[in-house]
This record gives C-alpha cells, sequence and structure tokens, in this order.
C-alpha cells in the first residue's frame, strides 16, 4: 500500500494556514463611510456577541472535517493499529489545540464561551450595552468592537471629532487601589490590561501618523460597566478611570473638536483596512 504521510501533512497545513489567517470581517470603503448615511447615529462595526454561536460552529465544523480526511489518510497507512491510534489521538489534539489557540487570540468571547458560560452571559450584557450606548453618538462617530489589529485583539475602539478612544472593560471599580506602581482590582493586578491599552495607543498613534500624516494620541480608557458600588479611582498613568455617563460626556457635543470629519473618516478607513 502507498504511504500517505505527505497528505496527512498536508491536510495539517492547510487547516493551520486557514486558522492563522483568519480575519474579523472587513468592510469596504464606501460601507465605511456611507454606511447608515441619513441617520443620525454612529457608524458601528462589529457585533462580537452576535458572531459567536456561527464562529464556534464553523471552527468545529472544520476541525471535524479536518479529523475526519486525516483519520481515513491514517486508516491507509502502512502503519500498526497501535501506531494509527497515537497518530490520530495526536493529531485530534493538536487540531483543538490549534482551534484553543486561535479562539483565545481572535475570537476570546468565543473562547469564553466554552471555558466560563457564567462569565460569558456576564460579558454577553456589558457587550450590548456598551455597544448601544457608543452606536447613540452622532454619524461623524465610528465605532469598532471586537477587532484585532495585529498583534493586538480591541475591545472598542472610537473614532470621532473628539479623538480617538481605546476602551477596555472591567466590571468592577469599587475597589481599585495602586500598589507598587501596579494598578489592583482587590487583590487582582491588572497590568495586563493597563499596558495592553497602551501598546494599542501607540499602535494606533504610529499608524494614524505614518498613513494619515497627523499626530494624535489615543485616550486610552478603563470602563467600568458595573458603577453602582463606586469607582474608587478616576485615572491611573494616564489611563482615564470611568463608567459608560463618563464616556458618552467625553464625546458629548460639548466636547472640544480635536478632528475634521473627513480625517475621522480617514483614519477609520485605514483601521478598517488593516482589520
Amino acid at each position: 500500500m502507498s504511504n500517505h504521510g505527505p497528505g496527512h501533512c498536508v491536510c495539517l497545513l492547510i487547516y493551520l494556514i486557514y486558522l492563522g489567517s483568519d480575519k474579523k470581517q472587513s468592510y469596504s470603503t464606501d460601507e465605511l463611510v456611507f454606511q447608515e448615511k441619513g441617520k443620525i447615529m454612529a457608524h458601528v462595526f462589529g457585533y462580537p456577541h452576535k458572531d459567536v454561536s456561527r464562529i464556534t460552529r464553523r471552527y468545529l465544523f472544520l476541525t471535524v472535517i479536518v479529523q475526519l480526511i486525516l483519520t481515513i489518510l491514517l486508516e491507509q497507512m502502512t502503519v500498526s493499529l497501535k501506531a494509527a491510534i497515537v497518530s490520530i489521538t495526536a493529531t485530534i489534539a493538536f487540531c483543538f489545540l490549534m482551534l484553543a489557540l486561535v479562539l483565545w487570540r481572535a475570537h476570546p468571547l468565543a473562547w469564553m464561551r466554552i471555558v466560563s458560560p457564567a462569565r460569558y452571559k456576564a460579558r454577553v450584557r456589558d457587550e450590548s450595552s456598551v455597544i448601544d450606548a457608543l452606536s447613540s453618538l452622532d454619524e461623524n462617530a465610528f465605532i469598532f468592537n471586537g477587532i484585532v489589529l495585529d498583534p493586538f485583539h480591541i475591545e472598542h475602539l472610537v473614532i470621532s471629532s473628539k479623538g480617538i478612544f481605546v476602551l477596555a472593560k472591567l466590571r468592577d471599580g469599587s475597589q481599585l487601589h495602586v500598589r507598587n506602581h501596579t494598578l489592583f482590582s482587590n487583590d487582582q493586578p491588572l497590568d495586563k490590561i493597563t499596558g495592553s491599552l497602551w501598546r494599542i495607543c501607540h499602535r494606533v498613534h504610529i499608524m494614524v501618523k505614518n498613513e494619515c500624516r497627523i499626530q494624535i494620541m489615543p485616550q486610552p480608557v478603563l470602563l467600568i460597566t458595573m458603577p453602582e458600588a463606586g469607582i474608587s479611582l478616576e485615572a491611573f498613568d494616564d489611563i482615564n478611570i470611568m463608567d459608560m455617563k463618563g464616556v458618552m460626556n467625553s464625546l458629548s457635543a460639548s466636547a472640544p473638536n480635536l478632528l475634521e470629519p473627513q480625517m475621522v473618516r480617514n483614519i477609520a478607513t485605514q483601521i478598517n483596512s488593516r482589520m
């Protein structure tokens, strides 16, 4: 019998290329600029909580198909039954590991739905309330939700005449404190969130500077989604800590304009092209 090892390797390679090249949905320039034209509302792109079921089904379906193909190939190889079982088990584990890594990296809500359903439900409520609030901004605002701007995952990115805002969510802000130059919530360090916020801001700043020829530093915001118990800090390391009302006040008509409407569209178009 012929050895189908090369076919087995090619199948795995195609699977990895597909997972590695997966990107969020992007939009044409016309859609980006003119979507919802005539309505007094923001342009909103991406509803991560609505895409979770579709994403999960797609990846699981792909993984099952790949496993079936690999199993057929391995059964035709000139190896013992024991070796075939070991190989099939290893490839199944490998594929599911790659699947987990991609979901964790590019689709964190889908990953959370699998590993922590309770947290996922709470996160969906927060996600919906934030997007609904931001969508009430005027038509000169562009809101990107749950996007990947390599190599960073961005929860919410707001581009408006008031500036550029990068938002990361935290449910409880009542127990925030600083210890050894690190922000904590109770005993949980938030250095990953705060560090990621600033890295994203610098990434967007460099992109806007190079592509749009304008100097503007995005404003990092730690958004408290459950502010009922209060917010114990207003800022940390130049990161504003506020609830949704505070964010909307920063984006209100009374706030100073930093960008012209055409520049807002240009920046949004560049963000869209990098997704």
